[in-house]
């Protein structure tokens, strides 16, 4: 027992991780290079497949909107109404907060999921911005052709903003606590939000769609990188006072 203790208080068996602050700092500078860097074959092939569905759906885009816009009334208008708040810019202040709650713990699971929702938020909001301003496709409010764009000229429905941000914030979550309650909660969450876009005539379903897209691989593309640098499982390591020795087990 002596001469396993001795072996294991000499022998490195887990990788000790860094506080908090210093870990999502490196983070928030590190991960825009590390997400354009880990692109591979495998990105492309679904970028493609993405490409194709928001094609199809697109043919679509004026039949869904007529059909969500008539079934806009009543308990399902009110439960739109409400997801529909769930992508709007004050949704991260709470998702802020959760992030200053987060620090004054020593759980790093918690730490890392509201890191990963806030920072997935940010980057996936700058990006779209970025599109929409290249896309400058028409809302269904103010054409009744999903085929209207004008590059350049302030339109904004490509992709939808709204459903965007809820699934960058939502998706976090489920992929750390990892649970079918979770997960239900975050599919109502983002398919509230997608729909109630589509039923106000706010954005066509190729656009919630795209946004939905743009969300969930930034929330996953960052949960993987984070879950990279993350320590073992496990840890192994050996405690000594003057009553006794005690051998410890962290799983």
């Amino acid at each position: 027992m002596l001469l396993v203790a001795l072996c294991i208080s000499w022998t490195p068996v887990a990788i000790s991780q860094q506080p908090a602050p210093a870990r999502l700092l490196e983070w928030a500078y590190r991960d825009p290079g590390r997400l354009v860097r880990s692109a591979d074959s495998r990105t492309a092939l679904v970028a493609v497949g993405a490409l194709a569905a928001l094609g199809t759906v697109s043919l679509l885009d004026r039949d869904i909107t007529h059909s969500a816009s008539r079934g806009y009334n009543g308990a399902f208008k009110q439960y739109l109404d409400a997801t529909n708040h769930l992508g709007e810019r004050i949704v991260l202040v709470p998702v802020t907060g959760l992030l200053g709650v987060s620090l004054l713990t020593d759980n790093a699971r918690f730490q890392d999921a509201a890191f990963t929702s806030f920072q997935s938020a940010g980057m996936a909001s700058v990006l779209i911005l970025g599109v929409k301003a290249v896309v400058g496709r028409h809302r269904p409010d103010e054409t009744d052709s999903p085929f209207v764009f004008s590059p350049f000229s302030g339109e904004t429905s490509f992709p939808s903003g709204h459903t965007t941000l809820v699934t960058a914030v939502l998706v976090p979550w489920a992929l750390y606590y990892n649970h079918p309650i979770v997960w239900g909660l975050v599919a109502a969450g983002v398919g509230g939000t997608a729909m109630a876009r589509i039923a106000m005539r706010r954005h066509w379903a190729s656009d919630v769609l795209a946004g939905g897209l743009v969300g969930t691989s930034m929330a996953i593309g960052l949960a993987r990188l984070h879950r990279t640098d993350a320590p073992p499982g496990h840890s192994l390591r050996i405690g000594a006072s003057m009553s006794g020795l005690a051998l410890i087990v962290h799983f």
